[in-house]
């Protein structure tokens, strides 16, 4: 089963979200786990926070900004499976032309090699999935599906700053933009460290 994790700020865009998984994950044994995080302690803590209460031996994470697009879960599986014993990190193309894992699709066993979180909570939004990105390609266990497509409705990408909203700018804002870019620096000197092989 896949656990789908989704931590949720907007919460006028959950349920045409909810449907979209519906309708397009291309398959059924998933369930969906979403809390509100209503005291802002922002995405990397939610995403511990939820993944606690899951499941699947698989884990999606999605934003509440994204729109998933067809058969997304099943072809994340499917490049899932292309690892040797079928766990790692599998990123979802959002369409961008970047590979980063701002969504991902991952196995729980990743966990015990990542010091316990996907997402490092030190960070406060941004410079996570680099960090998460960086561990799995040095296990060799980063893998980026292409067809796996979840678009993500977000200001900064759709270069639309009337989009911009409070949780928006709470993410962005320059001194936590500027400490999660100097954790991020800080954190990778070291990481090989940290990583359980």
């Amino acid at each position: 089963m896949i656990s789908v994790i989704i931590p949720v700020v907007r919460e006028q865009k959950l349920s045409k979200l909810k449907e979209l998984i519906k309708k397009n994950a291309g398959l059924m044994d998933y369930e969906l786990i979403t809390e509100v995080d209503k005291h802002k302690i922002g995405c990397p803590k939610m995403v511990k926070k939820l993944v606690k209460k899951c499941n699947g031996d698989y884990i999606c994470f999605l934003g509440d900004d994204t729109i998933p697009q067809e058969n997304f879960l099943k072809h994340a599986l499917e490049t899932m499976k292309c690892f040797k014993g079928e766990w790692g990190l599998v990123g979802l193309n959002d369409n961008t032309g970047r590979r980063l894992p701002t969504h991902w699709l991952a196995s729980k066993k990743l966990l015990k090699h990542l010091g316990g979180e996907f997402f490092h909570t030190g960070y406060k939004h941004c410079y996570c999935d680099n960090e998460l990105q960086f561990k799995t390609e040095l296990l060799n266990r980063y893998m980026y599906s292409l067809k796996s497509v979840v678009l993500h409705d977000h200001p900064i990408l759709q270069k639309d700053n009337n989009l911009l909203d409070e949780h928006y700018e709470r993410a962005y804002e320059k001194d936590n933009m500027e400490h999660d870019r100097l954790l991020f620096n800080e954190r990778i000197k070291g990481i090989t460290k940290d990583l359980v092989l």
